[in-house]
């Protein structure tokens, strides 16, 4: 007989018997955040690529938008992610971007920027001032 919360649990555990004192409900079936749609601006950047791996390792669907094609493609291609190339220095290219993943998704669930350049106030699909 047990004489302790620790050891009761245990005779529990191995009677298979369910305990009432602790109930684990969440049973994980696979990726958190498979369909999740996530855009980083700035994806190369230490943060950047830490959220790029995880949330790619968690199921969600990533691009991520930066300068530098070598390093872009490498990351790319570690992680399943889509690399798009921008020029920060040209107010267009970000926009352009932006653009042509709105167009190649059903939705942006998640967008992150990691840069200290702004996003374009205006895109076709929805205007990203509503965001802060």
């Amino acid at each position: 007989m047990a004489d302790n919360f620790l050891e009761q649990r245990m005779e529990d555990l191995r009677a298979g018997r369910p305990s009432d004192k602790v109930a684990y409900k969440h049973k994980r079936q696979g990726p958190r955040l498979a369909g999740l749609c996530v855009v980083i601006v700035g994806g190369l950047s230490p943060e950047g690529e830490g959220l790029v791996r995880d949330f790619r390792r968690k199921g969600a669907t990533v691009d991520f938008l930066d300068c530098d094609y070598a390093a872009g493609n490498r990351l790319a291609q570690q992680t399943g992610a889509c690399f798009r190339l921008v020029d920060f220095t040209a107010p267009d290219s970000l926009s352009a971007a932006l653009t042509a993943i709105l167009a190649s998704r059903p939705a942006i669930d998640l967008l992150l920027n990691l840069t200290p350049h702004p996003l374009p106030t205006s895109l076709p699909a929805f205007r990203l001032d509503s965001l802060g």
